[in-house]
């Protein structure tokens, strides 16, 4: 039994400590990774110092496991130069892997996922300062010299913001799907940049700040990061004590028994093609993603839950080279069940690079041409191999036959 607490409104106001940065600064190296020009000191993170032609990154060691969340992130941007442009400025990114050093903005110009750009620098190409946000599905190219134009999906203008602390507060509601952005300097309204946008932010991302500087200086000054998981409700007085969830509850019966030999063949009657297979593994995997992905407190269980799904597809075909793969990786789940909360980022980590394999799996077969492979030896499979090798064997002795009676010594 556990205590389970209910909650109407309110939203929890502790932070996510592996994506929180605040003064002095005293957890960075153990959660961040930090590339380029970056400085810091126990007030500050220079993303880029006041110089030009900088440019500096960091990113999370660990992957964002919180399906739905709030950034408040407190920027400034300033340099000692006075009265000349500055460039060409800062931002934030989710990617399914790791960004490195690039040119746009500091980080790689080819990404997969989500960016949130502030635009500085007075090309003719935008108003500036801008907040654009760009959603990157399949690596596409950012293009410094058009500012990314072609591939911005929402943009705004957010005025005077220099030599002034801003604050972003970036939320994402995974129910929903809708993303937001709001600007605040310190002592003026807020701007709401954009609000209800729609864009599916995967569980298992890096998060990432990159800036630079090019052929104008400007300090790209990060003060604080602060990382809410808005899943998390804070608790009222009323406190209900509910039965802990049981491992019944999965409905195991039904999950292993579509990974059985009979049931996919049952499932896929009219076709007995690998693509409809592998949907069936997909959708059934699909099927019970929320259920590891919620609750964390049944850790152990679920993993009991994985090892037996594991169990069941080694004993399909492993002609598709990727599900057995896969396969592999839900062991790696399993070898996670003694660990302790501190581990629970790696869990998801696995969780999210086997969902992403399963994903370009299935695509590829729901894009392919491939010819049908057969999933069992039939009866016909073993006429024919008995029917060669009597064949081989024939040949093998009548060649035996004519090279000894040619060389038969009288």
């Amino acid at each position: 039994m556990f205590l389970l607490v209910f909650f109407t409104s309110i939203v929890s106001s502790s932070y996510i400590q592996e994506f929180t940065l605040e003064a002095p600064f005293d957890t960075y190296s153990k959660y961040w990774k930090s590339y380029g020009d970056v400085v810091m000191n126990e007030s500050v993170i220079e993303i880029t110092p006041d110089k030009a032609n900088t440019r500096g990154l960091i990113v999370s060691k660990k992957r964002i496991s919180m399906k739905s969340f709030k950034i408040e992130m407190k920027l400034l941007m300033t340099s000692s130069i006075k009265n000349t442009n500055h460039s060409n400025g800062i931002a934030f990114w989710f990617t399914q892997t790791p960004l490195k050093l690039g040119n746009a903005f500091g980080a790689e110009e080819k990404w997969q996922g989500l960016s949130i750009i502030f635009d500085t620098f007075k090309n003719g190409k935008l108003d500036v300062p801008t907040a654009q946000m760009i959603m990157n599905y399949n690596n596409k190219h950012y293009k410094g010299e058009n500012d990314g134009i072609d591939i911005s999906s929402k943009s705004c203008y957010f005025g005077d913001y220099r030599e002034t602390p801003f604050t972003a507060t970036f939320e994402y509601k995974a129910s929903t799907f809708e993303v937001s952005l709001d600007l605040q300097q310190d002592g003026k309204d807020v701007i709401n940049c954009f609000k209800n946008a729609v864009y599916k932010i995967n569980i298992g991302q890096y998060f990432g700040i990159s800036a630079s500087s090019g052929n104008d200086s400007d300090s790209h000054q990060l003060l604080d990061l602060k990382f809410t998981d808005t899943s998390i409700r804070s608790p009222k007085k009323k406190r209900v004590t509910v039965e802990e969830p049981k491992l019944d509850t999965l409905n195991l019966e039904k999950i292993n028994k579509a990974f059985t030999q009979p049931e996919l063949e049952e499932r896929c009657k009219d076709t007995h093609n690998e693509k409809c297979y592998i949907t069936a593994l997909y959708e059934t995997l699909g099927s019970i993603k929320d259920e590891v992905l919620l609750n964390l407190k049944l850790e152990k269980e679920k993993n009991t839950v994985l090892l037996k799904i594991l169990k069941a597809m080694e004993k399909t075909s492993k002609s598709p080279t990727d599900i057995n793969s896969a396969a592999k990786s839900l062991e790696l789940i399993h070898n996670l069940q003694d660990s302790q909360a501190e581990t629970f980022s790696d869990f998801f980590t696995t969780i999210g690079d086997l969902l992403q394999r399963i994903q370009d799996l299935a695509t590829t077969f729901y894009s392919s041409s491939l010819p049908i492979k057969t999933m069992n030896l039939t009866e016909m499979d073993y006429f024919i191999f008995i029917l060669q090798f009597s064949l081989l064997a024939t040949l093998l002795i009548y060649s035996f036959t004519k090279y000894t009676g040619k060389n038969r010594v009288i």
